[in-house]
């Protein structure tokens, strides 16, 4: 396939229609900046479908139409056009020589496709490009991005880049759809769980139900035979029970009146026996007092002087023991005072002995000092004199043998002199001049040091931020995505209980059909004011008791008046939607407990009337109370029981877990169904879900918001650190130049300064030696003098040197041993010395303390004295209150108390028969009095229990009198019939509430039920199927990937040779992060240019980078040879040597592929085999012109 022209109408800059045709070889495409030359490739990715108004360099598509200039109004569509040669048949699906691809934009955003001016859809253009191997996604246009892409990815992002070589992206994008189908099939698994589970909680309850309801029908028919039969023989018998009843009534009441007046004789003789026994009471009493009186003065003396005289024990005891504690501490305190004197005297002597040592060793460290210099003087005047006499002797015979030598060398250190001084000037002024230049260099660098230094700040602070905002962005898409899940999940769930909700879940079927009939028919809703279920808000602790005190009428229909409800029981017969009960609002009286009974309420444990516990429409008040008004809610059974025998089984009371007392006894109770669903609930429930859903939501607004503020700081941070980025390197490359500039100059500057440190040190020299010379010439005479008396000196002071060095070193040594042993003794007495004073200091402490335990026993025997005599006086005064007359005085109450106890004795047994029998009196009435009680209730109970069993034949069976007698049974017996009434009706309470619906409710349900399975069997077979298919795919994507990228790194490896004359290069695929899969794998560069040591591509200049890149895009086209590629400055970083390099190489390149190139590189434009321009003669308008090689590098200049 051959790209032959293509034509360019208001895109972009290109206002005016125009044509560029494309040869063989390489098109190269240059014009000056701001030309538009980039537009051209812009161009070519727009008709071949890009959607990115990004990657075209916009900010929204619409920024690709011709905007107008100051001349020129903006055009209202852009259209490209494409033409290829396709007489090989490289677009195998169209029959054409020739093929066109157009793309047209208009501002409203649309966009037109047309493959030979015929429309067609963008999807149809890219399956057309991708089969030929040319397309948006490929290696068809290659920028300048994908070179700064390849050098500045990390490993890990730079694989994607080898990943669309190797042709994997598309696996990828099938893998990645194949996952997103995998979450949504498991949320749907989830979804279908969730109903599954609701389903079977509905299920299993619902089959209890069923069975109970099929139960319920079969004991109802065995009851309804039982209580017609118990109906007609109670109306049969009521008025022979009541005479019976009265008459044994009666009866009672004559007994009664006898106990009466019996008991009123009785408490008469009570009351007489009871006064005398009461005055005998009050002699004896006053009696007791008065003896009692005595006994506790006489008692109280006794007792009081024994208490008296252990006081005076035990403070006689205490002040003996505190004069024996005062003796020892005045012992302990002599004592330590003998010790202290005696540590003063020791310490007295050992301070005088460490200030007799301390003297002499400072005295012996005078004389060692003045040993040691003596001894130095000694050796240091001898060895002088030695050397001393050896230099003159050698300095003599050298003068001698080269006087002659010494005077020629004198003569040219001179003239070198005069000579090295002149130019040593000379250099100086040239140095100070340098000197001037390299300061004005210095302060230029140290200012773009500071400007580059601020300038990385700024880039390392935006740089930090943008790596925190990522970090961000990927904590706010994790957390988003834990939230969404989470929203989604309560969203299905919420979802489940309202539609049970809606579809009235909870109430029977019966009333369900009507409510759903009545949400499509104005007359049935008009004519419902509410469900007692609904109408009911039930506080969530109460629930449970509250529904089970309702039981069935929790699914009555509340209508205004009865005409309503025959209304609608006439529709319910007509549709066949089964039995309803209605409660007219008219006709419906509230029930109330009794105020005596209310009072009973009182008590711990009972909450209240359930009437009064539950919240309702004010309207609704007599329904409630109807159905509420006499039931009392309590937390638990032995309230209740309490309760109900306080009450005498008077109303209903129910627990909180739903046990329920009934009138006259009756208990239901036990484990509380949880499965059964709680009507009150599901509002609540809802309510609850409704709120926390809210709160998820206001959760992920907050996360998005967060999202978009970081992405629009992100969009920010991007051009800051763009625009930074580049100052940097601007300031980088003018601080290298004048870090060069002047490093030249100070190695000038040190150079010459060394150059004429040298001069000044040689000059100093040669002065030196000629001052020496002369010296030495002048000094020969001496010299011979000098010498021959240091010979006599040396020979006799020798030998007396010597010897008083020995005798002086040897007194040294004896005086350092002696100093040793002095400092040691120093040492042992400071340390005997602090010791004594440690002692004295704690035999102090203990003398204080001694003294102020003596003080304190003082003290305390003082006042222990003091209270000694008060309690001998004490001792005197009790001893002289007892006398003689108050022991007589109590030997006559004794007396008179004895004789009085033997007659209360005689009353008290005559008190207890007469008690005794008041009391059988009192027995016997109260016995008869519930008797007599009890018949009347029996008397009661009678009407009672008629007009109940009435009713309950009336609403149960909807039968009177008169249709009850076909149903008679001749063999009917009253009390087993009653007997086995109660058992029955036992067995129906202990199946509780009944659903009649359950039965066709239960079929249905077990048929969504089953249903639903079918799905989940269906989504868990889809499950696995997507898991294949995933694992099939990552298997090719590795197999595929290893065989393209090993292509890539031998194309590579010889490429980069060519393209650098030499070295070595390679690809290393990483292994792949920790958690991650192979197919995540980072891709590392590694080269060795020329003469240079391998390493990774981070440590390579820029140019080399550039070249680096280059070549492993050449290495991904030799893979995937394209029919056109469009190269878009893509050698700008590289300098002219290489660019030429990589020119040649496009040259041998373009017989395979045919190149269009955007560059401005004059290198390339010569190696080119045809030149277009782009120029901009009209401000904001660009044009195509034919160029040559000339004017194209002026052009591109």
């Amino acid at each position: 396939m051959k790209f032959k022209k293509m034509e360019i109408n208001g895109f972009k800059s290109f206002a005016d229609k125009i044509e560029i045709k494309f040869g063989d070889g390489v098109t190269a495409i240059v014009g000056p900046n701001g030309c538009g030359k980039s537009n051209v490739a812009d161009s070519i990715r727009f008709a071949l479908g890009e959607q990115s108004s990004k990657t075209l360099r916009g900010g929204n598509m619409q920024d690709v139409i011709f905007n107008g200039t100051e001349k020129r109004k903006s055009t209202s569509f852009c259209e490209v056009s494409m033409y290829f040669d396709n007489t090989e048949r490289i677009f195998k699906d169209l029959n054409y020589d020739e093929v066109v691809i157009t793309r047209k934009l208009f501002r409203s955003n649309e966009s037109e496709y047309l493959i030979n001016k015929t429309p067609c859809r963008r999807a149809d253009i890219i399956d057309a490009l991708r089969d030929s191997g040319v397309g948006k996604e490929g290696y068809s246009i290659i920028g300048q991005g994908k070179i700064d892409e390849l050098i500045s990815s990390k490993p890990e992002d730079r694989r994607s880049i080898f990943d669309e070589a190797a042709g994997i992206s598309k696996f990828k994008a099938k893998k990645l759809e194949a996952e997103r189908r995998l979450v949504r099939t498991r949320d749907s698994l989830s979804r279908i769980g969730d109903i599954l589970a609701e389903k079977s909680k509905q299920l299993a309850p619902l089959t209890r139900q069923a069975q109970a309801a099929r139960k319920y029908l079969e004991l109802a028919e065995e009851l309804k035979h039982y209580e017609i039969n118990i109906y007609l023989h109670q109306y049969e018998t009521t008025t022979d029970t009541k005479k019976e009843i009265t008459a044994r009534r009666d009866k009672i009441a004559e007994e009664m009146e006898r106990c009466v007046r019996e008991r009123d004789e009785a408490n008469a003789e009570y009351n007489r026996l009871m006064s005398e026994l009461n005055d005998t009471d009050s002699a004896l009493a006053s009696h007791r007092d008065e003896l009692m009186a005595l006994s506790v003065s006489v008692a109280e003396n006794s007792t009081e002087i024994k208490h008296v005289n252990l006081s005076i024990d035990a403070l006689k005891a205490q002040i003996e023991q505190l004069s024996s504690d005062i003796a020892k501490y005045e012992a302990d305190i002599a004592s330590a005072e003998r010790l202290i004197a005696a540590g003063n005297e020791s310490r007295a002597a050992k301070v005088a002995e460490l200030a007799e040592l301390r003297e002499k060793v400072r005295a012996s460290d005078a004389d060692c000092i003045e040993l040691d210099r003596r001894i130095s003087e000694t050796e240091g005047e001898e060895k002088e004199g030695r050397k001393a006499l050896l230099d003159a002797v050698d300095k003599l015979t050298e003068i001698k043998a080269n006087m002659s030598k010494l005077l020629t060398e004198r003569s040219g250190l001179e003239a070198q002199i005069a000579d090295l001084t002149g130019k040593t000037e000379r250099d100086k002024e040239q140095n100070a001049a340098r000197r001037r230049t390299a300061e004005e260099v210095r302060k230029e660098l140290d200012k773009a040091k500071s400007d580059r230094d601020m300038y990385a700040r700024k880039l390392e602070a935006a740089s930090s931020k943008n790596n925190e905002n990522v970090s961000a962005l990927s904590l706010n898409a994790s957390r988003l995505k834990d939230v969404n899940a989470k929203f989604y999940s309560m969203s299905e769930r919420r979802n489940v209980f309202a539609k049970l909700r809606n579809e009235n879940g909870g109430f029977e079927r019966s009333v369900s059909r009507l409510l759903d009939a009545a949400k499509n028919r104005q007359d049935i809703s008009s004519r419902i004011e509410g469900v007692v279920a609904k109408v009911i808000q039930v506080p969530k602790e109460y629930e449970t008791a509250v529904e089970m005190a309702l039981g069935g009428a929790v699914n009555n229909v509340i209508t205004k008046t009865e005409e309503e409800a025959k209304y609608i029981i006439e529709f319910l017969k007509a549709q066949k939607f089964g039995r309803v009960t209605f409660l007219p609002l008219n006709v419906i009286r509230p029930r109330y407990i009794h105020d005596d009974l209310r009072r009973s309420l009182d008590m711990n444990g009972c909450f209240g009337v359930a009437a009064s516990l539950v919240t309702y429409d004010s309207r609704f008040d007599n329904i409630i109370k109807y159905l509420l008004g006499t039931v009392v809610i309590v937390d638990n059974m032995d309230t209740g029981i309490a309760l109900a025998r306080r009450t005498r089984y008077a109303f209903k009371i129910v627990t909180l877990d739903g046990d329920v007392i009934n009138p006259h006894g009756a208990i239901t109770g036990g484990s509380k169904k949880a499965d059964v669903a709680n009507v009150f609930a599901y509002d609540r429930e809802l309510r609850e879900m409704e709120e926390q859903l809210a709160g998820v939501k206001e959760s992920i607004a907050k996360l998005e918001s967060e999202r978009s503020r970081i992405t629009a700081e992100q969009e920010v941070l991007a051009n800051e650190i763009k625009s930074v980025s580049e100052t940097v390197h601007a300031l980088d490359v003018k601080i290298a130049a004048g870090e060069q500039q002047y490093s030249k100059l100070q190695s000038e500057i040190e150079g010459a300064g060394l150059e004429m440190g040298e001069a000044q040190a040689r000059i100093l020299g040669w002065q030196t030696r000629v001052d020496e010379i002369s010296a030495d010439i002048n000094s020969v005479g001496a010299l011979e003098d000098m010498v021959q008396s240091k010979r006599e000196d040396a020979a006799s002071a020798g030998e007396q040197s010597e010897n008083a060095v020995n005798e002086l070193k040897k007194r040294r040594d004896e005086l350092h041993s002696s100093l040793v042993e002095m400092r040691l003794a120093c040492a042992g007495c400071e340390n005997d010395i602090s010791n004594l004073d440690r002692d004295t200091e704690h035999l102090r402490n203990n003398i204080e303390a001694y003294k102020t335990r003596i003080e304190n026993a003082r003290f305390q025997i003082a006042a222990n004295e003091s209270e000694l005599v008060a309690k001998q006086g004490e001792i005197e005064r009790l001893t002289l209150s007892v006398n003689e007359t108050d022991s007589r005085r109590m030997a006559d109450l004794k007396r008179m108390i004895s004789d009085f106890g033997e007659y209360k004795q005689r009353l008290q047994n005559d008190l207890n028969g007469s008690e005794e029998r008041r009391n059988a009196l009192v027995n016997e009435f109260t016995e008869l009095s519930e008797k007599k009680t009890e018949e009347e209730l029996k008397l009661q109970k009678v009407d009672t229990d008629l007009e109940q069993m009435q009713q309950r034949i009336a609403e149960a069976y909807k039968l009177e009198y008169n249709d009850c007698l076909p149903l008679r049974d001749p063999e009917f017996e009253i009390e087993p019939a009653i007997e086995e009434a109660a058992k029955l009706r036992r067995r129906i309470d202990n199946l509780g509430h009944i659903n009649m619906d359950a039965i066709s409710e239960c079929e249905t349900v077990f048929a969504e039920y089953n249903e639903m399975e079918k799905q989940r069997d269906d989504l868990t077979n889809a499950e696995r199927d997507l898991m294949k298919i995933i694992a099939d795919l990552s298997k090719e994507m590795k197999a595929t990937f290893t065989e393209k990228f090993n292509q890539i790194n031998e194309n590579f490896k010889g490429i980069f040779r060519e393209l650098f004359n030499g070295g070595t290069a390679e690809l290393v695929l990483l292994d792949p992060a920790e958690g991650k899969d192979e197919l995540s794998a980072g891709v590392e560069i590694k080269a060795q240019p020329p003469q240079k040591k391998l390493q990774l591509l981070s440590l390579l200049s820029g140019g080399e980078k550039a070249m680096t890149a280059i070549a492993i895009l050449f290495a991904i086209l030799k893979l995937r040879p394209m029919p056109f590629c469009v190269l878009d400055e893509i050698e700008a970083a590289l300098d002219d040597a290489n660019v030429l390099r990589f020119a040649k190489y496009l040259k041998r390149y373009s017989k395979e592929t045919q190149f269009i190139v955007i560059t401005h590189r004059k290198p390339t434009m010569e190696l080119a085999d045809a030149l277009y321009g782009v120029t901009m003669e009209e401000k904001g308008v660009s044009k195509i012109v034919s160029v040559k090689l000339s004017d194209a590098v002026k052009l591109a200049g």
